[in-house]
C-alpha cells in the first residue's frame, strides 16, 4: 500500500503566504486610511475652530471700537473742561495738579458714559477715591450696547445675541489716581451653522493719555494741520504729491487734475467744497483711520479713467458721483452719506415734498458716466440716507423725480420712464389715458399693480428739457411714498431683469458695484450691486422703519443732525465738535460756501500786513518774520507773512532751499516747489505744487517755533492766547484701550 506524505509537499503555501500578506497590507491600510480621516477631521475641526475663533474676535474688536467712541468722547469732555481751569490748576499745584485733575475728571466722566453704579470705596492718598467691583450698564438703555448697535448699523438698539456679558457679571474697577476703568467680564460667542461655538471673554482697560500739559495753553489747532487753503487745494502734476496731517480746502475742495497723483493722509480731511478726481488722475484719500469729511466725492472728464481711493470713515453731506469715464472708484473703511433733509429742526411731518424730495439734500452713490466702477469689497459699513433722483435741472416747472435706489446708475430712470402713447398730457398733471391703458402699460414691463405704487391724485409727472434748442418733455411715474418706490424697483428688477442688466451694462464695469459679504448697511434706497458668484446685478430691497428716519426719537435722524451739525463747524472753525451749530442752521445760506472765510477766522488780516513792508502797494509783497536752524543744522526753519492778493499777484513760492520747515501765511495763492516741508502753510487762496513734494504737518515743532517769536506773531492769529486744541489726537485713543485677561472658552 502507497502512503502519501504531506511532510515535504509546499504545494498551496505560496497562496497561504500571498493570503497572509494580503490581510496584513488590508490592515496596514485600513490603519492608514482610518489615521488619514481622523486627521481631515480634526483638521477641519481645527479649521472650523480657528473660523469661529475670529469671528468672534471680530465681535470682541467691535465692542472695543464700541468702547473708544465712549472714551474718545469722554476725554474730549475732560479736555474742554480741565483746559478751560489750566492755568489756574498749573498755579495752585504746577504739572503734577493738571495732570492728577485730568485723570480724575476722565474716570469721572468715563463712569457717567457707562452707567457706572454701587461698588465699594476706598481712600487712596488725602482725596482720591478708588472705587471696586462696581457695576456697569450692559443693558440696552446703556451707552456700551448703543455703541456698539450703532457701529453695526442697527436701528434698533437691543443686547445683541452674541454679547453674553450678564448685569450680574458686568463689573469694573476705577482708579482716580491711575486714571484708569477697568470693564470687566466682557464674554461673546460665536456659534455658525455647523453648531461650532466659540466663547471669549476679556477685560477691556481705558488708560488716560499722556497729555502735552505744559504747553496746552499755547497750543493752537493749526499747528496739526499741513496744509489751510482757504479756496482750493489742486494736485496737478505727475510726481506723487504726499501729504500728512491735516487738511483743510474750502469751497473750491480738493482736486486732483491734469493727470495729477497724490495722497493725503492725516486724522481729519475737510473741505467746504468737493473731493474730485478728473480723467487721467490718481487720488488717495485717507490712511484708514482718516476722517474724511466733504460736501461731494466725485469723478469728472471724458480721457483717460481717473483712479480714487477713499480709505478711512468717509462723512459726505451729497453724494458719491461717478461722473469720469472709466472711473475707478475704491471705497474701504466706513461710508457715511448720511443727509436726507436740508435742515434737521425736529418738527418735519412727512408732508414737504420740496425739502424730502430734494436731491440736493440726499446722500446717495450715483454712477453717471459709461463704464464705471465702484468697488465696496474694503467696506465696513456703507450708510445711504438718501436717495437717488432725476434732478430737475435749469427748468423751474420741474421738481426732482425720486427713484427706488440709494446706489444707481443713470439708466435706472428708464424703469419709471413712460412712454408718450400711454399719456393724456393735460399741462402740468398728466394721467394715463384710460384705465385700459395703465393696464396695457403694465403688461409692457410685467408687472401687473403699477397703480398700487403710485400717488392716486398724480401717478405721473412731466419733465421738461431742451433737445437741440427746442423744448422737449417726458412723463415719469410718480410714487406716493419711499416704500413705494423700493418696492416698484424690486419687482421691476426681478420681473425685467434681462433689460435692466442691458441698459445699466454701458454704464457699469464688469466688476463695478462689488459688495463684501460682510458690509453693513442703512439704505433708504435699494442696494445694486454685483453678485460676486454670479458676475450679474441684483437688487437688495430695502424696507424702511419710518420710526427710525423722523424727528421724535427717530435714531437716524439724530444721527444725521449729529454729523451735519459736526461738518458745520469743521467748515466754518476747524471744530469737530458740532458745538455751537443749530439744527436749522446746518448748511451756509450762500450756494458757494464763501462766508465765513477761513483764512479770517484763523488770521487777522489786518494784523498780518501790518507787518509787512509795502503791504499797501501794489504786487507780491512779503516778510520774514523768523528764522531759525532746522533740524539738519541749515537756516531753514521761517515763519513767512505774505501779501499777494488779487488776480495779477503771482502765487508765494515755497523753495526749500531755502524754506524747508515752519510757517507759511499767504494772503493768496501758494505754490510749493520742493520735495520737502514740515510745518503749516495757511493760504488764503489755493495751494498748489510745482513738482513731487511731501508735505508733513509737525505740531510739536510749529508750537515751539510759534512760542520762540510769539511777539512777532502777537494778534496775527486769531484768539492765540486762549485757543487751547487738543493735546491728544483722539484718532489713536485706541492706543490706550487694551484687553487683560483674555479667555477662550472657559466659564
Amino acid at each position: 500500500m502507497k502512503r502519501f506524505s504531506l511532510r515535504k509537499e509546499n504545494r498551496g503555501a505560496s497562496l497561504l503566504a500571498v493570503l497572509v500578506a494580503l490581510v496584513f497590507v488590508g490592515a496596514i491600510a485600513a490603519i492608514i486610511t482610518s489615521i488619514t480621516m481622523v486627521n481631515i477631521r480634526m483638521r477641519e475641526v481645527e479649521q472650523a475652530g480657528k473660523k469661529n475663533f475670529y469671528s468672534a474676535e471680530e465681535y470682541m474688536d467691535v465692542v472695543k471700537s464700541a468702547v473708544n467712541t465712549v472714551a474718545a468722547e469722554a476725554l474730549e469732555e475732560t479736555q474742554e473742561d480741565v483746559y478751560a481751569r489750566y492755568k489756574t490748576l498749573k498755579a495752585t499745584g504746577g504739572r503734577e495738579n493738571v495732570e492728577r485733575e485730568l485723570k480724575s475728571a476722565y474716570v469721572q466722566n468715563l463712569e457717567k458714559k457707562f452707567g457706572v453704579e454701587n461698588g465699594t470705596s476706598t481712600k487712596s492718598g488725602s482725596a482720591i477715591v478708588y472705587k471696586k467691583d462696581a457695576n456697569y450698564k450692559a443693558s440696552a438703555d446703556g451707552r456700551l450696547i448703543t455703541e456698539i448697535c450703532k457701529s453695526m448699523g442697527e436701528s434698533v438698539v437691543a443686547v445683541p445675541s452674541w454679547f453674553q456679558t450678564t448685569a450680574t457679571d458686568a463689573k469694573c474697577d476705577l482708579d482716580y489716581e491711575k486714571g484708569m476703568l477697568t470693564l470687566k467680564k466682557i464674554k461673546v460667542t460665536y456659534k455658525n451653522a455647523q453648531d461650532y461655538e466659540t466663547t471669549l471673554s476679556a477685560d477691556i482697560v481705558i488708560k488716560t493719555p499722556e497729555l502735552n500739559v505744559n504747553k496746552a495753553d499755547k497750543v493752537p489747532d493749526i499747528t496739526k494741520y499741513s496744509l489751510i487753503a482757504d479756496e482750493q487745494i489742486n494736485v496737478d502734476v505727475t510726481n506723487p504729491v504726499n501729504v500728512r496731517g491735516n487738511v483743510y480746502a474750502g469751497p473750491e475742495g480738493i482736486l486732483f487734475d491734469k493727470s495729477g497723483v497724490g495722497t493725503f493722509a492725516g486724522d481729519t480731511i475737510v473741505t467746504r467744497g468737493d473731493i474730485c478726481t478728473d480723467a487721467g488722475s490718481t487720488a488717495i484719500v485717507g490712511d484708514g483711520s482718516s476722517k474724511i469729511w466733504a460736501e461731494n466725492i466725485k469723478t469728472t472728464g471724458k480721457g483717460t479713467g481717473p483712479v480714487m481711493t477713499i480709505n478711512g470713515n468717509a462723512f459726505v453731506a451729497n453724494d458719491l458721483l461717478v461722473a469720469g469715464k472709466d472711473s475707478q472708484v475704491t471705497l474701504q473703511g466706513k461710508y457715511y452719506g448720511y443727509n436726507f433733509q436740508d435742515k434737521y429742526t425736529g418738527n418735519y411731518t412727512g408732508t414737504d415734498a420740496d425739502i424730502k424730495d430734494n436731491a440736493a439734500y440726499n446722500s446717495a452713490i450715483l454712477i453717471n458716466a459709461q463704464s464705471g466702477k465702484v468697488d465696496m469689497m474694503g467696506l465696513n459699513y456703507l450708510m445711504l440716507s438718501g436717495r437717488a433722483f432725476i434732478a430737475r435741472g435749469n427748468n423751474a416747472k420741474n421738481n426732482d423725480i425720486k427713484l427706488g435706489e440709494s446706489v444707481s446708475p443713470r439708466t435706472s430712470q428708464l424703469a419709471i420712464l413712460v412712454p408718450m402713447e400711454y399719456v393724456n398730457d393735460n399741462n402740468d398733471n398728466p394721467k394715463f389715458k384710460s384705465s385700459d391703458e395703465q393696464k396695457r402699460y403694465a403688461q409692457s414691463i410685467h408687472m401687473d399693480q403699477v397703480e398700487s405704487y403710485l400717488n392716486p391724485g398724480k401717478p405721473l409727472v412731466k419733465y421738461y428739457y431742451v433737445d437741440g434748442g427746442a423744448p422737449q418733455h417726458r412723463y415719469y411715474l410718480n410714487f406716493k411714498d419711499d416704500q413705494s418706490a423700493n418696492n416698484f424697483y424690486s419687482e421691476y428688477f426681478s420681473k425685467n431683469q434681462d433689460v435692466y442688466n442691458a441698459t445699466a451694462g454701458s454704464y457699469l464695469d464688469n466688476d463695478a458695484l462689488v459688495v463684501g459679504s460682510s458690509m453693513l448697511y442703512t439704505l433708504r434706497g435699494n442696494l445694486l450691486y454685483r453678485d460676486v458668484a454670479s458676475a450679474s446685478l441684483q437688487e437688495k430691497q430695502i424696507t424702511i422703519n419710518a420710526t427710525d428716519w423722523q424727528p421724535t426719537g427717530g435714531f437716524y435722524w439724530d444721527f444725521a443732525d449729529s454729523l451735519a451739525k459736526k461738518y458745520k463747524s469743521l467748515q466754518t472753525n476747524l471744530d469737530p465738535s458740532g458745538n455751537g451749530v443749530n439744527s436749522t442752521d446746518v448748511r451756509f445760506a450762500s450756494a458757494d460756501k464763501s462766508e465765513n472765510s477761513m483764512f479770517d477766522v484763523l488770521v487777522d488780516r489786518d494784523v498780518l500786513l501790518s507787518k509787512i513792508p509795502g503791504a499797501s502797494g501794489s504786487g507780491i509783497q512779503s516778510k520774514e518774520i523768523a528764522r531759525e536752524a532746522a533740524s539738519d543744522g541749515t537756516s531753514r526753519r521761517v515763519i513767512y507773512f505774505v501779501k499777494n492778493d488779487g488776480v495779477a499777484d503771482p502765487a508765494f513760492v515755497v523753495n526749500e532751499s531755502d524754506m524747508m520747515e515752519g510757517l507759511i501765511i499767504a494772503t493768496g495763492d501758494v505754490l510749493v516747489n520742493g520735495p520737502h516741508f514740515k510745518g503749516t502753510i495757511i493760504s488764503g487762496g489755493t495751494i498748489r505744487f510745482a513738482g513731487g513734494a511731501s508735505i508733513q504737518a509737525d505740531s510739536v515743532m510749529l508750537t515751539n517755533l510759534i512760542q520762540a517769536h510769539g511777539a512777532d506773531l502777537s494778534g496775527v492769529l486769531k484768539n492765540y492766547n486762549v485757543v487751547v486744541g487738543n493735546p491728544t489726537d483722539l484718532g489713536t485713543i485706541d492706543r490706550y484701550t487694551t484687553y487683560d485677561n483674555w479667555k477662550k472658552n472657559e466659564e
